[in-house]
């Protein structure tokens, strides 16, 4: 039996759908995130522009998404994700190795 896997990464526009829930799908939901089903990579509360993003605000802005996170779901992202069409900062990799 294959198990399908959904990926999310900004955790703001996920936490806007998910506090509207009821308790009942909220529960079916983080079921799905224990079994592996739903798994958030990157985990910040945006994607930031690499282009102009002050250090100081992407370590900000991916604390308060990790935070959500672990109140939430007691899950920390083990993949990072960053999607920049023009490319990366110089900075990501040794932020995503520094977060864990």
């Amino acid at each position: 039996i294959t198990c399908a896997r959904f990926v999310w990464a900004e955790i703001s526009f996920f936490s806007r759908w998910y506090e509207d829930q009821g308790l009942d799908r909220k529960r079916r939901f983080r079921d799905l995130v224990m079994d592996g089903r739903w798994e958030f990579v990157g985990g910040g509360w945006a994607q930031n522009d690499e282009a102009s993003s002050d250090l100081m605000l992407v370590v900000n802005q991916m604390t308060t998404g990790h935070q959500y996170l672990l109140e939430n779901f007691g899950v920390q992202p083990r993949i990072g994700w960053q999607i920049d069409p023009f490319g990366h900062s110089s900075a990501t990799p040794a932020l995503f190795k520094a977060i864990g």
